[in-house]
């Protein structure tokens, strides 16, 4: 088995693993809901997930890889057919697709008992053919080819590269934003402790 054939099936493995957060999601939320509610819940998870794919196939896969007009939506790709040829880009499409499925679905748990069945249905077309691939094509437009040209990605790209070819940004490497406040990730200087339960806490004075 070369390269490129263990490349497939692990992306394969991942979306099934990402297909089973679908049957996770309709288990949990038919089990917190009434007995009453539960089959509709159900019927929510099943209905999302067969329209979520179709409607990436159709458009939301171009708009989210497709060539990318400015870095802000694709343009190509429309109903792009799947043939057993292209097995890579089969495999790529069907892990993207249950990405988009779950995030299709998420929507059904906070929902629960609280919208119609139509209603949720048009709210799952809006987040599958624009909300999800338009973001996505934002960050990830590009990941397919190796290469980042959603206006995201180039943004996170260029960041990086700067703070590699930066001695200065280099330098200060280990730390992440997080809002507007710099959490360093050295665990020594990670100490966020109460006045309370600061004796418990090692405090390295030194560092």
């Amino acid at each position: 088995m070369d390269k490129s054939m263990l490349d497939m099936v692990w992306v394969l493995i991942s979306a099934a693993l990402v297909f089973l957060m679908q049957a996770g999601f309709m288990c949990l939320e038919s089990g917190l809901t009434r007995a009453k509610n539960s089959i509709n819940v159900a019927m929510k998870n099943l209905a999302d997930l067969n329209i979520s794919i179709f409607l990436f196939w159709a458009c939301g896969f171009a708009l989210m890889f497709g060539e990318s007009a400015s870095g802000w939506i694709g343009l190509t790709n429309w109903f792009q057919p799947i043939t057993p040829e292209e097995g890579w880009f089969t495999a790529f499409f069907l892990f993207q697709a249950m990405f988009c499925a779950t995030a299709a679905t998420i929507v059904s748990g906070a929902v629960a008992e609280r919208m119609r069945f139509t209603s949720y249905i048009l709210v799952t077309v809006l987040i599958s053919s624009l909300t999800y691939p338009i973001f996505g094509h934002w960050a990830w437009n590009g990941a397919h080819a190796a290469s980042a040209t959603g206006w995201l990605g180039n943004l996170v790209h260029h960041g990086r590269n700067n703070s590699l070819n930066n001695p200065e940004l280099s330098r200060k490497s280990d730390t992440e934003f997080w809002g507007k406040n710099p959490v360093s990730t050295n665990r020594e200087k990670l100490t966020p402790c109460s006045t309370r339960v600061r004796r418990f806490c090692r405090i390295d004075r030194g560092s």
